[in-house]
């Protein structure tokens, strides 16, 4: 009986191949539309957006301006975006596109049987790629034009239309660079079938490719796209959702399959690879393949989702159909006489019947399943309606939400965003990254994920404001960026590898049972070995008593140390708690870094004994402005550099005695505050210039020195200076000036660094 057929199928084989070629197109039809448009995975809609722009002619962007490859399939962009002119709805023309090269794909996998003279395995083969539920998954996708590229260019180059073959190459490095794999072992192929290698087809194929890779070197920096970096960072970084090994992914893509047809369907690959060995040697590339493409795809990590399962999964049931075609009497693996060859071709055939029956019911369930949350359209068409044109959104996953809304995105995967591509270092880690030191305008938080943790920081909600919930997210809104009033820098470097800059305070007036906002600003060199924490504190700057103690880690543990990457500038919040009973005065922030590891401190080049690191000059309180008696004001007009001016001299009413105190107020004002820590000197000169009496001391007994001082407040500093008792009677004088170890201030004229003023004190002698 199979023989009478086998006479019949060699007898009409075009009308065998064609009647085949036209009922399988008709089956994915019906799938194309069983699935709508809108149920492909969410990763699909990228490629849309950089379509919908390559369109409108802001070029093959995701985001308007940002020359990024965050694509992984170029040329099924430009395709999408040609045909875009065309037809309006590129979600529609995606599907259809992905539809249309599942029909390729099956109808090149009969050819390339066919033209190997197994004609049984060509039309089991075209059924069984029609039927495999894994292509109704990917739709939407490019997985379904690569598949339906790499078995046409088989066929060609086996078919001898080199020019053809190396078109169909070219354009499979541009749809997806792992074609080169493919290329790699087909081309080994035809050089063991011709003994020579093929150079020119080779050459052909490269040619034709290399025009794109050249221009996406010279535009986006690298001809390899950014996601290919990001997704790796995702899977050997951080655990990603769908991250297991491989291979073990790549095993549970059949665990839907029942255990018999399993079986089954695990019977006709052997049988399959039994072919291959015995008389079908040309098509040993497709295991190895197979296996290759799996090593690679673990060796770097490629996190298991369906779309990377469906070229190896293609290829394995290429095998099974040669092995039923093998069955059913193609080759000479399974050639028997009478009945035995009879049951064989009726198993393979009964056998078939069953995968297409199990296939089609998986299909249909397939078709009625979204390849996203339900809640992202809503959320895009809110960001749509609500926020400015130019306002970036923060997201996990960018495909509809950032399809949908065309508003800039900030992709927390990295995948379009190469600010966040190699800090794919944990979910919270990511996420606390791209808001604290990124500041978007919204954030798109979905619940039990890492925003769950972002969302209780008080960084978090001091600057963000929920604005709308949506089923299982909610939009936060940026109220503003932390610009705090008070910055201050620093030059501390700590030998490990970062540099504290400086930091920004929220205020330098601290107020009792208020909280003092830090924000310090780390420049990171090198990654660290460990994890730090960070103690801030509050410093006297007379009695060096530490208050408002607080030990954290860096962003609160959302963005450890060890997880630095050399480059970056951070900026990594802290909040004091400011005592109630503070005593007035002058204070300084102190910044000690620890490793819980080690148990010490980090010191910095420059450091003392302690490693500790002061910043900042604040203040509680101001001056008691105690009135001195018999003291008359004299008005004086003197001015340094710092902007410090001295505006009222106060001095004794009458005559002093030697021995006695001289009492002096001096009234300051300073434009801005003081960089300097200054101590000022004040000299009581005799008639001929002489120094009889001075003191030295910072204003206000230490208590508020000049780097205290706020921009335009008036001042008064009271001081006594000791009168010897064997001061001759007569007229004195006083010079006045500022000094710290790095000398005098100048006068802001120029004109010395001191003040200078005659005749103002009567002393008389005892």
């Amino acid at each position: 009986m199979m023989h009478a057929v086998r006479m019949k199928v060699d007898q009409h084989p075009a009308l065998l191949f064609v009647g085949g070629m036209v009922l399988v197109i008709g089956v994915i039809l019906v799938w194309g539309v069983l699935k709508p448009p809108s149920h492909a995975y969410d990763d699909a809609y990228i490629t849309y957006r950089y379509a919908d722009n390559f369109r409108n002619g802001l070029g093959l962007v995701y985001n308007a301006g940002e020359w990024v490859l965050g694509t992984t399939t170029p040329l099924f962009a430009l395709l999408l975006g040609t045909l875009g002119f065309v037809f309006a709805d590129i979600e529609a023309l995606g599907h259809w596109l992905g539809i249309l090269s599942w029909m390729a794909a099956a109808v090149a996998a009969a050819a390339l049987f066919w033209q190997a003279e197994r004609p049984f395995t060509a039309i089991t083969a075209m059924f069984f790629v029609a039927l495999q539920p894994v292509m109704l998954r990917v739709v939407g996708m490019e997985t379904t034009l690569v598949i339906a590229l790499m078995l046409a260019s088989a066929w060609a180059w086996f078919a001898q239309k080199r020019v053809l073959a190396a078109v169909l190459l070219a354009a499979l490095f541009v749809t997806r660079a792992d074609g080169v794999l493919w290329a790699l072992l087909i081309g080994l192929e035809v050089w063991r079938r011709n003994g020579r290698l093929p150079w020119r087809v080779t050459l052909l194929t490269i040619l034709c490719a290399l025009p794109w890779f050249l221009y996406a070197q010279w535009r986006y920096g690298s001809f390899l796209p950014n996601s290919v970096a990001a997704k790796s960072g995702q899977t050997t970084r951080m655990a990603v959702a769908a991250h297991d090994s491989f291979l073990n992914g790549f095993v549970n893509v059949w665990a839907w399959l029942p255990t018999a047809v399993l079986i089954l369907f695990g019977l006709f690959v052997l049988a399959g690879l039994w072919v291959i060995l015995r008389d079908a040697h040309q098509f040993w590339y497709l295991p190895v393949w197979i296996l290759a493409y799996l090593a690679v795809y673990s060796l770097l990590g490629v996190a298991n989702f369906p779309w990377y399962f469906a070229p190896p999964v293609i290829m394995v049931t290429l095998i099974a159909a040669m092995g039923a075609g093998g069955l059913m009497g193609d080759g000479v693996a399974f050639a028997q006489s009478g009945k035995l060859h009879v049951a064989l071709a009726a198993f393979a055939l009964i056998t078939s019947l069953l995968l297409a029956m199990v296939w089609v019911n998986q299909m249909i369930l397939v078709s009625t399943q979204k390849g996203y949350k339900a809640s992202y359209p809503p959320l895009a068409q809110w960001l749509a309606q609500n926020t400015p044109v130019d306002a970036r959104a923060a997201t996990i996953e960018i495909g509809v939400i950032g399809y949908l809304s065309q508003r800039p995105i900030l992709d927390t995967m990295g995948l379009v965003s190469p600010e966040m591509t190699h800090r794919q270092v944990g979910w919270v880690e990511t996420l606390a990254y791209a808001v604290s030191q990124e500041w978007p305008e919204y954030a798109v938080v979905l619940k039990n994920t890492g925003w769950d943790w972002v969302i209780d920081q008080w960084w978090f909600h001091d600057y963000y404001k929920p604005v709308t919930v949506l089923a299982d997210a909610t939009i936060y809104e940026l109220q503003t960026r932390p610009s705090l009033p008070y910055q201050v820098a620093s030059d501390a470097v700590y030998p490990v590898g970062f540099t504290l800059t400086g930091a920004d305070m929220s205020a330098q007036q601290l107020q009792p049972g208020d909280q003092l906002e830090l924000w310090l600003q780390l420049a990171v060199d090198q990654t660290q070995s460990a994890d730090y924490q960070l103690t801030t504190y509050l410093i006297d700057t007379q009695t060096d008593e530490r208050t408002a103690v607080t030990t954290v880690d860096p962003l609160n543990g959302g963005y450890r140390s060890s997880v630095w990457q050399p480059g970056e500038a951070l900026s990594l919040p802290v909040r004091l708690e400011i005592p109630a009973d503070l005593s007035p005065g002058s204070y300084r922030v102190g910044l000690f870094v620890y490793d819980p590891e080690s148990g010490e401190g980090l010191p910095t080049t420059a450091a003392a004994a302690y490693p500790e690191v002061k910043l900042g000059w604040l203040r509680y309180g101001s001056p008691d402005d105690g009135v001195i008696e018999n003291l008359v004001s004299q008005p004086v007009e003197s001015a340094w550099q710092d902007g410090i001016r001295l505006e009222q001299l106060d001095l004794p009413a009458t005559a002093l005695v030697a021995g006695d105190t001289l009492a002096v107020g001096l009234h300051w004002r300073a434009a801005q505050t003081p960089l300097r820590d200054l101590t000022v000197f004040v000299h009581l000169l005799d008639e001929a210039g002489e120094i009889v009496a001075q003191l030295d001391e910072r204003p206000f007994a230490g208590r508020f020195p000049t780097t205290s001082w706020l921009p335009d407040e008036p001042l008064t500093d009271q001081i006594t200076i000791p009168l010897p008792p064997d001061l001759p009677s007569g007229t004195y004088g006083l010079r006045l000036g500022f000094y710290d170890e790095n000398g005098r201030l100048p006068l802001l004229n120029g004109d010395g660094d001191y003040l200078q003023l005659s005749n103002l004190i009567q002393i008389n002698q005892k």
